[in-house]
């Protein structure tokens, strides 16, 4: 996996990618739902992945590792749903 940088999950289900260099305390105005810190990277067969992780100590909220790492999938790799599951599910 690449440098992990962090996330938020926004109530209306959008990620929002961001340098570490930030707070998640200052994405407030997106009213966040989950929060932590996202990872990308090949698999072993040359795809393109991600993962959410941990929590934002600033906002007091875990991530969803499942459900926000196949949301990103689908949102910002543009994988379809069963695509994304089955590379989360994997973890190939």
């Amino acid at each position: 996996m690449f440098k992990k940088v962090k996330y938020i999950r926004t109530s209306e289900d959008r990620i929002i990618v961001f340098s570490d260099l930030q707070n998640h305390n200052e994405f407030l105005d997106f009213r966040p739902k989950t929060a932590g810190f996202i990872s990308f990277g090949l698999n072993n067969k040359g795809q393109l992945i991600c993962a959410c992780y941990g929590r934002s100590s600033t906002l007091q909220l875990d991530s969803n590792p499942e459900e926000d790492s196949i949301l990103a999938l689908r949102q910002i790799l543009d994988y379809d749903l069963s695509t994304a599951e089955l590379l989360y599910n994997s973890k190939v």
